[in-house]
């Protein structure tokens, strides 16, 4: 596997990351043996970063991928990267609340990444990674990130 650098933090990041946006399914729920094996597969293989938001499979995926991470041993050799859903955050108290319920479902106390998951329009700014014990104040202005999804002829485009 190859790694690239974070320059502002010293992370060595894998080139491949694996997101947990299209976790195989079964009877519309996550599939839970199979992504499993292969969310454990491709950290086997060296990928380190697991991208996840709050809606994923409706609300499933950051508790399925918090119990993987820590019933398998593997948490402290990956970084984790999450979005904060826009649309149910109205204040910064809003998002520390809801960063602290993802964080909870995550199985962690940290993330290294978490923007604004937005479509569209206007988004309430972006979030940076959050180490343990910070609000979300003291780390508002490192490694920011947001998702933006936009439809256009060929259907919801990232």
């Amino acid at each position: 596997m190859q790694y690239r650098e974070v320059p502002k933090n010293g992370d060595k990041l894998s080139v491949l990351g694996y997101g947990c946006m299209r976790l195989p399914v079964r009877m519309q729920s996550i599939n839970q043996k199979l992504a499993e094996k292969q969310i454990l597969y491709a950290m086997d293989q060296g990928v380190n970063y697991l991208d996840t938001a709050y809606p994923y499979h409706s609300g499933k995926s950051e508790p399925f991928l918090g119990k993987v991470l820590s019933s398998n041993g593997y948490r402290n050799d990956v970084k984790i990267a999450t979005k904060l859903p826009h649309w149910m955050a109205n204040s910064k108290a809003d998002m520390d609340k809801i960063l602290d319920e993802q964080l909870s479902k995550l199985k962690t106390d940290r993330t290294a990444i978490c923007g604004i998951k937005r479509h569209g329009g206007d988004h309430h700014g972006a979030v940076a990674g959050r180490e343990p014990g910070q609000k979300t104040a003291a780390f508002r202005k490192k490694h920011l990130g947001q998702s933006r999804a936009q439809k256009n002829a060929r259907g919801l485009v990232p």
